[in-house]
């Protein structure tokens, strides 16, 4: 439980205190993908005079794991952390500027569907070199009554309800992970099949569709539990079915208003939450189907919520089951957030590290 006995090493509450410039080396499949673009922005645009404006941002593919179920293209692999870490360094020790070193400020590898797919050459799976976050337009794409995603907002109202039954709980495939076999991006498909497991389609997009930047959901909740979870995926579908996951997170509606002091539900009431998904930079293939998967575990990526409003630690073991209702259209507009990039100008920001 976040408290002040955290304050003192909480970078978040103390950019300015920071005086020296930084190399920020992560990958879009990390466990560490939000907090590397955090400490970027603090240094880079919040830091005390010797970091600010002097920081360099670097974001690969990868992660803690190697890849995922497909092998990242060759092309993703470089040095240029180090090379820049290294003449960073120099400069620093010289009492040089460190915006002289000749390198752009803000790295990125964007990634695409699988070098391996049979129909189709991906549009994504390249680097871009820049000085400022490329200019993204938030799309949402709304949750609607047929269960597809559309940026048409809603004309209906409708709900569905999930289990979250811990004894069973959805198993982890992929993703985010610190120290798991199955890191990076895998095919989805038996985890959907689960009954627990409910999906939100996109028509099958007509162009490719390029986002760089955060992700997130608005969702609106009701439960019969105190507590549960809720679980959002994002998943790129592959003309012949194949679903990779992109990007995942869940909310523990214990912690939707504060990470200090939790706030527990009333059975029954409806809560809009955002969940933030994280961030990435990737293009999906005209063709492909953009995907949200809804649940309420993720296990053991995240860990089990015995939706009884205990803390793990103080539990006694009991499992209820939770019916999660989710409410989508007119009434409540839960939406996908997308930030999207014009895929033309992101090409012309390309770059071979």
């Amino acid at each position: 439980q976040y408290g002040p006995y955290w304050y003192p090493t909480d970078l978040s509450r103390n950019w300015t205190n920071v005086n020296v410039p930084a190399v920020h080396w992560g990958g879009w499949y990390d466990f560490f993908n939000k907090g590397t673009l955090a400490s970027f922005n603090g240094y880079h645009y919040l830091g005390g005079p010797g970091a600010r404006g002097s920081s360099y941002l670097i974001m690969s593919p990868g992660g803690h794991c190697p890849t995922g179920e497909y092998p990242w293209p060759a092309n993703s692999f470089s040095n240029i952390a180090f090379n820049i870490g290294f003449a960073l360094f120099q400069a620093v020790a010289a009492g040089e500027d460190p915006n002289s070193i000749g390198y752009h400020h803000i790295i990125l590898y964007v990634m695409g569907s699988s070098t391996v797919d049979p129909l189709q050459t991906p549009s994504g799976n390249f680097w871009i070199c820049t000085d400022e976050w490329p200019a993204v337009v938030l799309t949402p794409m709304y949750l609607n009554t047929e269960r597809r995603l559309s940026q048409a907002p809603p004309a209906g109202a409708n709900s569905m309800t999930i289990v979250a039954d811990p004894s069973i709980p959805v198993e982890t495939v992929g993703g985010d992970n610190l120290i798991w076999p199955s890191c990076g991006p895998w095919d989805q498909r038996a985890v959907e099949r689960r009954y627990d497991v409910v999906s939100f389609d996109s028509a099958p997009l007509t162009e490719p569709l390029a986002i760089v930047g955060n992700v997130s959901l608005t969702i609106f909740i009701s439960s019969t539990a105190v507590d549960t979870d809720i679980v959002a995926k994002v998943v790129d579908v592959y003309q012949d079915g194949t679903a990779y996951n992109v990007l995942d997170n869940g909310l523990r509606m214990r912690w939707r208003e504060s990470d200090e002091v939790p706030t527990f539900m009333e059975p029954g009431v409806v809560y809009e939450v955002t969940i933030d998904l994280f961030s990435t930079a990737y293009v999906f293939d005209a063709g492909h189907t953009i995907r949200l998967d809804l649940t309420s575990s993720n296990y053991p990526r995240f860990s089990l919520n015995r939706n009884n409003g205990q803390l793990l630690a103080e539990s006694n073991g009991e499992n209820i089951i939770a019916y999660n209702t989710l409410h989508y259209g007119n009434t409540y507009v839960s939406a996908l957030n997308l930030p999207v990039v014009n895929f033309d100008g992101l090409k012309l920001l390309e770059c071979q590290p």
